[in-house]
């Protein structure tokens, strides 16, 4: 793939997995961050900086459910036995 062609670039398989999963993460963890840094600083500018990173971040998620793939049950049932036992050892399931 030429690294020049925009529309190659755009419409790579990565390409959508990398805007459409991490956009909205960023925007979140960016949004935790102001509004931690709105919180000590007390000023309401860092607070609306938050709240819009946040709110971006809820509507850039939409697309993401919308075309993320229906979830199927874990064909191998060692994956399970395992999850299930650690959870057990640690005291998660009772």
């Amino acid at each position: 793939m030429n690294p020049f062609d925009l529309r190659a670039a755009l419409l790579a398989k990565h390409a959508q997995h990398v805007v459409l999963i991490h956009f909205p993460i960023a925007l979140f963890i960016a949004g935790v961050i102001f509004d931690f840094l709105a919180q000590g600083a007390k000023r309401r500018a860092l607070a609306a900086v938050a709240y819009y990173n946040l709110l971006g971040a809820a509507i850039s998620a939409v697309p993401v459910v919308v075309t993320s793939p229906v979830r199927r049950p874990a064909t191998r049932p060692s994956m399970t036995a395992s999850a299930s036992s650690s959870l057990s050892m640690s005291g998660g399931i009772r």
